[in-house]
């Protein structure tokens, strides 16, 4: 180590334990300048500094490359950018790995992870990868830890000037979403949707990143939940970057009012609400096999694409496996399981009631669930043990049996979301095989066929019929059809 070319000096430290306030424990550390460690002055630009990552993903991209390597990243713990949580995973000689976490003094405001100090997180990761220094302390290990050979970042960590806002699609309690021109590389553009809070609280920063990383588990993974595409945050306002949905959700589309789309949609047939409903129910199953329960299944929640596709969005509430909270705060009762009012706890069963519920909504122009009843949680929950269900006569009939077992009081007797998207994979494939039946008869132009261009057929036809009052007739019609057929 060149200490004879090193401009340094001792620097006494205040304990770096931020609830330890005793002024007998003092800390003298070497102070290491920045022109001696290197580095680049912007340490988030390092290759090897990864924004925010868990225990369980560092390990695993550690695992293959070998001894000495090392990735540095945010702690995931009370998040706030460049507030000094920050940590360095490494594999050590013997192939085991290793965290330590950089530690910091607010007063002095510098980083150490042992006998050196420094101005900067990204100073001290330059200088003991470039001087081979040991990562860990003398008390803390009986041999040399080295780190380097940096994990570069993955694409999915970007910089904010990667994004462009063009129009605010809308907000919520804790967040806006932005339609965004996001730069890929040096010339792609695409749309999307970004996600932004409103709060720079760490206690939110925390909840958002977590989003982001249960989007990234199901990262391209199916067809009906919405697409994570990046997160910036190497600045503030933290950004989640995701799929564009020109559709809107379910509940702009059957309100009339949505503004954005890319299109003209018409108001939408009984055959296009079957159509989103099993599309949500699919993307649903998939986070139950995956023991994700999602927490906040809405009409407002579910987005539709430009070619007509549901698909689940909103993650910030979703768990793994089950939830038991000490107290319901900012949650809507009217989506509430019987359970969850009483036990407090959340599950993929609770899903499926609310599940129904926003079949109830979709079917019933978003309006809000139980009416007058939902303004009182405790008169709600006494109605419901006493057996009382919102109407189904807006319903088809098929689907207002489905409300009626996902709305059982006992959470074992409801349908899994599994047997739930077939039932309503059935119903639609049906409903739509006669549908095509009758209308090519009516319009020789169109092909007789279930995999049509919804985003077409849609905008080019006004007057198809919706199944509540034609279904039968139709039915009727092509059965004549088929026996003047001989068949």
């Amino acid at each position: 180590m060149p200490t004879a070319t090193m401009s340094t000096n001792n620097t006494e430290l205040d304990s770096p334990e931020e609830d330890v306030h005793d002024d007998e424990r003092r800390l003298v550390y070497q102070k290491i300048s920045d022109a001696v460690a290197g580095g680049l002055e912007e340490f988030t630009s390092e290759s090897y500094f990864h924004s925010f990552i868990e225990k369980e993903e560092g390990e695993k991209l550690l695992k293959e490359p070998g001894k000495n390597c090392f990735l540095f990243a945010h702690q995931l713990t009370n998040i706030r950018p460049l507030d000094g949580k920050y940590i360095i995973m490494f594999v050590d000689d013997d192939g085991g790995i290793e965290e330590v976490k950089i530690r910091f003094t607010r007063k002095q405001r510098v980083f150490f992870v042992n006998e050196y100090c420094f101005d900067s997180p990204g100073a001290l990761i330059a200088y003991h990868r470039d001087y081979k220094v040991s990562i860990k302390a003398k008390e803390e290990s009986l041999r040399n830890k080295f780190i380097m050979y940096g994990i570069e970042k993955d694409d999915w960590e970007i910089y904010h000037e990667q994004i462009q806002r063009v129009k605010k699609l809308g907000s919520g309690n804790f967040g806006s979403v932005f339609k965004a021109r996001y730069r890929i590389g040096l010339l792609r553009r695409i749309w999307a949707a970004v996600k932004i809070i409103h709060s720079n609280s760490p206690e939110e920063n925390e909840v958002f990143i977590k989003e982001a990383q249960m989007m990234r588990k199901f990262k391209y993974n199916h067809p009906n939940l919405v697409h994570f595409l990046a997160i910036a945050c190497y600045e503030t306002p933290i950004m989640i970057v995701m799929e564009f949905c020109a559709g809107g959700s379910i509940e702009d589309r059957i309100k009339e009012r949505y503004e954005n789309a890319h299109y003209d949609w018409p108001e939408p047939t009984q055959a296009e609400l079957i159509h989103w409903v099993s599309g949500a129910a699919k993307g649903l199953a998939f986070l139950h096999e995956n023991n994700i329960t999602h927490r906040d299944v809405a009409v407002r929640n579910t987005l539709i694409t430009d070619k007509n596709v549901a698909k689940i969005s909103d993650f910030g509430m979703s768990v793994v496996g089950k939830l038991q909270l000490k107290k319901l705060t900012n949650v809507p009762i009217t989506y509430l399981a019987p359970e969850t009012f009483k036990a407090k706890i959340f599950c993929s069963e609770t899903d499926v009631w609310t599940f129904g519920i926003m079949i109830w909504e979709t079917f019933n122009h978003a309006k809000p669930p139980y009416g007058d009843r939902g303004t009182d949680a405790r008169k709600l929950i006494m109605a419901l043990k006493k057996d009382y269900r919102m109407s189904g006569e807006k319903i088809p009939p098929e689907l207002w049996k489905l409300c009626s077992l996902c709305w059982h009081w006992k959470p074992e007797l409801r349908p899994k979301m599994k047997e739930i998207a077939q039932v309503l994979e059935k119903q639609y494939t049906t409903d739509t095989k006669t549908f095509w039946q009758w209308i090519t008869r009516q319009n020789p132009t169109y092909t007789e066929t279930v995999n049509v261009d919804w985003t077409d057929v849609f905008k080019t036809m006004p007057a198809i019929p919706t199944f509540r009052h034609d279904y039968e007739k139709v039915k009727q019609e092509v059965q004549e059809a088929d026996k003047g057929k001989g068949k």
